[in-house]
């Protein structure tokens, strides 16, 4: 009876290890068109983009991977080209498009169709609607390693908005 046990617990064990393979902080996200945390690994660190319209900023992720986040009215639109495919440095990448709900907002999120490019990107229109001011969310990243392509997409379950 003992060793059964024992299996067991050091299985469960191995499984929360390896479930827990990144070690996060949370980042709060804080500016006047509104606030938002998100769970990211303990190593990244983030720099806001002074002089941008919108609270713009990039988040290192280490091996040499950014990610990229806009909040605010000029925050980019997507249009219908856009949810099929986008240009990255002159040429369109393919795109393939998923439609979820992240903190309660309809969220786009978009990911190159042929896995060579790793494109990430999450859409989020409509965070806040004032009048004809409409604050919209956006985070992408380009030529992500897989690990740290893993990770985005465990930060975008993680994203919680505030106003």
């Amino acid at each position: 009876m003992r060793k059964p046990f024992f299996l067991l617990i050091i299985f469960l064990i191995g499984c929360s290890v390896s479930k827990n393979k990144f070690q996060t902080k949370t980042i709060k996200f804080t500016s006047t068109f509104g606030n938002f945390t998100m769970q990211m690994p303990s190593t990244s660190t983030w720099i806001e983009i002074p002089g941008e319209p919108s609270f713009d900023g990039k988040i290192a992720m280490g091996s040499g991977d950014t990610l990229y986040f806009s909040l605010g009215f000029w925050t980019s639109l997507l249009n219908r080209d856009s949810l099929t495919n986008w240009e990255d440095f002159g040429k369109y990448v393919r795109a393939k498009k998923y439609k979820n709900r992240i903190d309660g907002y309809d969220a786009y999120i978009l990911t190159s169709a042929d896995n060579v490019n790793n494109v990430c990107r999450v859409y989020i229109d409509s965070l806040y609607v004032n009048g004809e001011a409409v604050t919209k969310f956006e985070l992408h990243g380009k030529g992500l390693n897989d690990e740290n392509q893993k990770m985005f997409f465990q930060a975008i379950e993680t994203l919680k908005f505030e106003k």
